[in-house]
């Protein structure tokens, strides 16, 4: 294969890796923020079921350290947890 080809052949593979790596990052964006809209409804019906976090200075670190921390598995251990307070 001709150098140019070469060349031309390795240019379109970067483009498409790193094509499929914004995707996927889009993807995680978006996961990432509708865990956290879960999140805040989770806390808002504790709020209305009369849960004191104040009670929970665990608890309240950790939501609150979630606003920085974007992990995923983060955020889903976070949300389980809200959620099996609420049942």
């Amino acid at each position: 294969m001709p150098q140019e080809q070469e060349n031309r052949v390795k240019k379109a593979i970067l483009s498409f890796l790193g094509l499929d790596i914004m995707i996927q990052k889009t993807r995680e964006k978006k996961e990432r923020m509708a865990l956290l809209a879960e999140i805040r409804e989770a806390g808002d019906e504790l709020k209305k079921q009369g849960f004191d976090f104040r009670s929970n200075p665990e608890l309240l670190r950790r939501i609150v350290g979630t606003s920085r921390e974007f992990r995923l598995p983060v955020l889903k251990e976070l949300l389980a947890e809200l959620k099996s307070l609420i049942a």
